[in-house]
């Protein structure tokens, strides 16, 4: 299943590009207005389209676009999620049959686990080794509250993207819109993968963005020993990484708000090491045998009411 088959009233908007989005728009502002010309629903949304003239004409589309009907509700039998992604209380949130597992992220029990070092005397990191696509208006907003709670903090930034003189430059400038000295922002670039797990190494502790959360970052994070707080969301892809945070033993690290995040991120900073790394390791995430288990239920599940639908039928 696809969280992308939302009902109508779940928000239109689902991938914003922050950091590129001004400029972009700016840059193929005859694209712009051609997609305005598009024929549009009942509803104002764009038809879809199967084939688009530029890389513009499809990103537009995806910024705005419900599911195409490959993705819809009576093409797919079940969405396989777990109760903090989708609680039972919020199912109006997809229109498929949820299908519940103990844990929805694919993930794998790590084989690259570098050993872990005692954290050395410095001031209190944090840190986001992820996508800067994700680092959205509101996440740079509330880590630039989060610096100001602890003035002697510093911030630890890693993505392909800093490679780039004018990535880098406009990332640092909107910390500093915030009143933030671009001096406790550092960018690192990007890295084969023992080199960017080793990053974790100089980093206390692990920031989710909002609203789209972690998803391998928080994974990684507490593969190597590193605690993650994060922001629980107002949408099924927005609760990943609090699925992950809490399966990993760890609900108290979900927030409910921002005043709860940045109150979570100074208590939890020090909690880090060998002990946390053990605890997710032997957590459900890891089990490699009973996540099978939990699957392969899921997938009967789905045959046996499949089964019905044609008898009934």
């Amino acid at each position: 299943g696809c969280p992308l088959a939302n009902k109508e009233n779940q928000d239109r908007e689902f991938v914003r590009w922050p950091a590129y989005e001004r400029n972009w728009k700016k840059a193929n502002l005859a694209n712009w207005e051609k997609w305005k010309e598009v024929p549009r629903q009942k509803d104002g949304l764009p038809r879809y389209h199967a084939k688009f003239k530029t890389g513009d004409d499809f990103w537009q589309w995806w910024r705005t676009a419900r599911a195409p009907d490959y993705l819809r509700e009576d093409c797919m039998d079940g969405l396989l999620v777990d109760r903090v992604m989708l609680p039972e209380d919020r199912l109006w949130e997809t229109t498929e049959r949820p299908v519940y597992v103990p844990y929805a992220m694919g993930w794998y029990r790590p084989m690259d686990l570098l050993d872990l070092k005692p954290r050395p005397e410095r001031p209190l990191t944090f840190g986001y080794l992820g996508r800067i696509q994700k680092l959205d208006d509101p996440t740079v907003a509330l880590w630039a509250d989060l610096l100001h709670a602890y003035p002697d903090s510093r911030l630890i930034l890693k993505d392909t993207a800093y490679m780039q003189e004018r990535s880098a430059t406009r990332t640092l400038e909107r910390f500093e819109a915030w009143g933030i000295d671009p001096k406790r922002v550092e960018l690192r670039g990007g890295s084969g993968r023992l080199e960017h797990l080793a990053s974790y190494y100089d980093v206390d502790l692990a920031l989710d963005p909002l609203p789209q959360g972690g998803g391998a970052t928080t994974l990684e994070a507490f593969q190597m020993g590193i605690p993650s707080v994060t922001l629980r969301g107002e949408r099924l892809v927005h609760r990943v990484s609090a699925s992950t945070v809490t399966m990993a033993g760890h609900p108290e690290w979900v927030a409910e708000n921002v005043h709860e995040y940045v109150r979570i991120a100074g208590q939890i900073a020090s909690q880090g090491g060998q002990q946390l790394r053990d605890e997710f390791l032997d957590s459900h995430i890891c089990d490699g045998a009973a996540r099978t288990r939990a699957f392969e239920d899921a997938v009967r599940d789905l045959w046996r009411g499949w089964c019905e639908k044609q008898a009934a039928s």
